[in-house]
């Protein structure tokens, strides 16, 4: 690895100083292909590759076929609800597979074998998730980089590290109450959770919605992304996401769906 200075110089700063840049837009995320890990979902074809928002445009096209705020406008109650089951099917029915994020930190450990993976973790609080700022922050502290010409990384943030409503793996009822606890209809956060599925007796993920409506109930729903459409905030009245502290400990490795599975 060359000449490496101590670690603390990685950071620049305390851990607990790591700020994530909530106004940055999410991004295309593009994807690469590699061998599944742990009990992720198998991923032997390339990731999606349209943006967040795109897909879920594409999904509000195909469901509603018209204009947003004029069909919403004529809904009532019991209408909104059909559209907003109708979506949450097609969700459902839609494969998850290993984040990108996850695939590119596979990589960066290849590339950089000697070089803490937790540290790596940490680090992409800083840059967003964006891999390619990450591995030309490392190469200018000197470390020296494996021959590996096949791999590249994504000079673009991820979703998972600039929503500010999304707070990682949650399975803790109790946490979600309090969590809740003092806040008001409409205010929303997302976060995923693994689940065993007994009829294909396998592992696997999923993203979820939490919100409280207008009875003051907390109501899951499942989604394919971290982030939350507009036209799902309109039909949800969604108007107030919770923001989520910054991650320590053992939250970093479990900030990221297969994350944990990666480093472990």
């Amino acid at each position: 690895t060359g000449n490496r200075e101590p670690l603390r110089r990685f950071l620049g700063s305390p851990a607990r100083s790591i700020k994530r840049r909530f106004s940055v837009s999410v991004d295309t995320v593009q994807p690469v292909s590699t061998s599944p890990r742990g009990s992720c979902p198998q991923m032997f074809q390339p990731l999606y590759t349209v943006d967040v928002e795109q897909e879920e445009e594409c999904e509000r096209i195909k469901v509603q076929r018209t204009n947003t705020v004029g069909f919403l406008s004529l809904c009532n109650d019991t209408a909104r609800s059909q559209l907003a089951c109708k979506i949450e099917e097609k969700s459902k029915q839609r494969e998850l597979q290993v984040p990108n994020v996850v695939l590119q930190l596979e990589n960066m450990i290849n590339v950089f074998p000697q070089f803490p993976p937790l540290l790596l973790c940490s680090l992409l609080f800083r840059f967003e998730g964006n891999c390619a700022e990450l591995y030309d922050f490392i190469v200018s502290r000197d470390w020296k980089p494996a021959p590996t010409p096949h791999i590249k990384f994504n000079n673009e943030v991820d979703v998972h590290y600039v929503a500010s409503y999304y707070y990682g793996e949650l399975t803790c009822k109790h946490r979600l109450e309090k969590i809740f606890k003092h806040e008001k209809e409409g205010s929303y956060i997302t976060f995923y959770r693994n689940e065993y599925d007994e009829g294909t007796k396998q592992h696997s993920f999923y993203y979820f919605l939490c919100y409280k409506n207008a009875n003051g109930n907390l109501i899951e729903k499942k989604t394919k992304v971290p982030v939350v459409p507009q036209v799902l905030k309109d039909m949800l009245g969604l108007t107030k996401p919770i923001r989520a502290s910054i991650p320590v400990g053992k939250e970093i490795e479990t900030w990221v769906p297969c994350l944990h599975s990666l480093l472990h």
